[in-house]
């Protein structure tokens, strides 16, 4: 076939269509040398110009993975591994087994890892919550509380996935109760498939649902709050390069009342909502830091201390 009217058959494109100039021709031809690497030589038959590739096996379709490709491609696929614990997808692991066909790619030791929980109970049903998330199935969830012996039942309509200090969490709006709620996917007996079930929408924008809290506890009846901390001055750089909340702010004015009363320490500002991650972050930071403000919650973090304390007085 000529090489303009085989173009246009490619293209789906018919004779009463406007035609492809050679030009644009000689243009593919010289991209396909230039950036593709491809061999094509030039013949004449009966004072026609051909082109062919000079392999008659190539095809750009199907060229074959180098060394240094197929290194590159197995160090992406044991980065995303390390994200993902190999649960939500499964095709990581078909591909590896084809790069590994490449006997010439040298293989290296780690030399990164990343935090993960391998022993997280129900790891592995990571994929099918993934799977029911995606494909918005409603769903009939058997959840163990630690405060009840027995599991309870949820009829649940799933939105999201997170993880969080190492453990994995399922977003669901239940149906008995019409709220969302967050299941800890190592507390999960079972998930079961309700295709009967009408799957109710989410209307929460997950991206900015944490926004205003440390952590994923959010409690809507608590409204955010600005929080200010005294900080040592050792412990601070380490705050300032690695902060508590995206909102976190170091302050040098309006705190004169604090500064001759706390010599030695700086001071931060943080607005976000009151949980248990967030009293936990701050109890994390030991003898170097006090809550000035608000005075409710400097209480909340006074008592817990002195409950801790009590067990080192016996």
């Amino acid at each position: 076939m000529e090489l303009r009217a085989a173009c246009m058959y490619a293209l789906g494109k018919t004779p009463e269509d406007k035609g492809i100039d050679r030009r644009t021709i000689q243009m593919d031809l010289r991209d396909l040398r230039d950036y593709y690497n491809v061999d094509i030589e030039e013949t004449y038959i009966d004072r026609k110009k051909y082109f062919r590739y000079r392999d008659p096996h190539f095809s750009l379709w199907c060229e074959a993975v180098n060394a240094e490709e197929a290194t590159a491609l197995s160090e992406i696929l044991s980065l995303m591994s390390k994200f993902e614990g190999n649960a939500l997808m499964p095709w990581m692991e078909e591909l590896k087994l084809h790069i590994q066909d490449y006997r010439e790619v040298e293989q290296h030791e780690p030399i990164i890892c990343f935090e993960n929980n391998p022993d997280l109970t129900n790891l592995s049903m990571l994929r099918t919550l993934y799977d029911f998330v995606s494909h918005k199935k409603t769903a009939m969830l058997l959840y163990k509380r630690y405060e009840y012996d027995t599991p309870l039942s949820y009829q649940i309509s799933p939105y999201y996935l997170k993880q969080y200090n190492r453990r994995w969490y399922l977003w669901a709006r239940v149906e008995q109760s019409k709220t969302i709620y967050a299941f800890a996917i190592d507390r999960i007996i079972e998930i079961m498939d309700l295709p009967d079930a009408e799957f109710v929408p989410n209307d929460i924008n997950f991206q900015e649902y944490f926004d205003d809290i440390i952590g994923i506890t959010k409690y809507v009846r608590n409204k955010p709050q600005k929080i200010l901390l005294a900080i040592t001055t050792h412990r601070l750089p380490y705050l300032l390069t690695n902060p508590l909340h995206s909102t976190q702010k170091h302050r040098r004015q309006h705190i004169e009342r604090y500064v001759a009363k706390y010599p030695g320490y700086e001071f931060i500002e943080l607005e976000v909502r009151y949980n248990n991650e967030l009293y936990n972050a701050i109890l994390s930071l030991g003898n170097d830091c006090i809550v000035l403000e608000p005075t409710d919650l400097r209480e909340k973090i006074r008592q817990r201390l002195a409950e801790a304390l009590k067990g080192y007085n016996l």
